[in-house]
């Protein structure tokens, strides 16, 4: 496990001790112990909070058991919300059978994430979408179509890939979740990366997100890990997606007060 030292929040301070989990791609088994490693931190304050940024499944050879576990943290914790992610998205709007959604989602991962419940490849793609379904959590589906798609927390915005400098806050925000752009919530990249000139406009302090990877290769050390996904001073955001994509590599931010600090766990068995 790699533990980064605190630094500021850029002027946010959490009231709740807050963990912020970014993109797991079903890396199971790297979930599970950056879980474990958490639950097992000291206690700052009385309560805690844990935020799932997204994209929970796809490309990684457990996406049903990634889920599970992130479903069953929520009630580990006095708060705990899952925010969708663009795989999220485009997986319920598969099981719809809505033909360009399944065709990106399949070609995007969700062609791994259907074999888990159909290894043979023996059923159609119909039949193979109801069994993916039914193998979900309760309310799991519906929490993705109905549910947060971000939060703000002490000045700080968490949301699955990121904010538009130039646009209106609340505006970029409220766009319909199953919307598929390079200017949504769930897809934006940039100018978002890029940006260095703050959020203050848009009331913000800081912005912790996943999508784009920061790295594609196992970090060496904190160090490294530090330098890829806090960049706080030049960008006022945090990237909570290690590379799970395409490493067993799975990152989280840690808030108390005025700072935070990254845990990243990592996998040897692909996992």
């Amino acid at each position: 496990m790699i533990t980064t030292d605190w630094r500021p929040n850029n002027g946010a301070e959490f009231l709740r001790h807050t963990f912020a989990i970014g993109d797991v791609h079903g890396r199971a088994t790297t979930l599970n112990q950056l879980l474990d490693h958490l639950e097992d931190l000291p206690v700052y304050g009385r309560v805690r909070e844990i935020i799932f940024a997204g994209d929970l499944t796809d490309r990684g050879p457990d996406s049903l058991g990634s889920i599970q576990r992130a479903w069953e943290a929520l009630d580990r914790f006095d708060y705990g919300t899952l925010l969708p992610g663009n795989h999220e998205l485009m997986m319920v709007s598969a099981l719809d059978f809505d033909p360009f959604m399944l065709r990106n989602w399949l070609a995007n991962g969700g062609n791994t994430a259907l074999k888990q419940v159909d290894p043979r490849e023996a059923l159609d793609i119909p039949e193979r979408l109801r069994a993916f379904r039914a193998a979900l959590p309760l309310g799991f589906e519906e929490l993705m179509r109905t549910g947060p798609t971000h939060l703000v927390r002490n000045g700080c915005l968490f949301v699955h890939a990121g904010l538009h400098p130039h646009m209106d806050r609340n505006e970029f925000l409220a766009a319909p979740r199953f919307e598929v752009g390079d200017t949504h919530w769930a897809w934006i990249r940039q100018p978002f990366l890029s940006w260095e000139g703050g959020w203050e406009h848009l009331g913000l302090r800081l912005v912790v997100h996943g999508h784009s990877p920061a790295i594609t290769r196992l970090f060496e050390d904190k160090e490294q890990a530090e330098r890829y996904l806090d960049v706080v001073t030049e960008h006022a955001a945090i990237c909570v997606d290690a590379g799970a994509a395409a490493v067993p590599q799975v990152a989280a931010v840690e808030f108390a007060g005025w700072y935070h600090r990254l845990h990243v766990a990592q996998g040897s068995d692909g996992n």
